[in-house]
């Protein structure tokens, strides 16, 4: 299993080139969970960080129990 989260206007790490990497692994034949936040910068806001965390939170307790 593979979670990515990611803003989508990061300066730092373009949001497309997340966007490639969740195309090579579809094409991978793997599944990927992407996140982007529409809103959000390399350095997440509080808000968007907290719902980030839950986020991870779920899907480790989804794919490890």
């Amino acid at each position: 299993p593979i979670l990515i989260t990611c803003g989508a206007k990061d300066t730092v790490w373009p949001s497309e080139m997340t966007r490639r990497i969740e195309e090579s692994l579809k094409q991978a034949g793997r599944h990927p969970e992407v996140h982007m936040f529409p809103e959000e910068d390399h350095i997440f806001t509080i808000k968007a960080e907290q719902e980030r965390k839950q986020i991870a939170d779920e899907f480790f307790h989804r794919v490890l129990d």
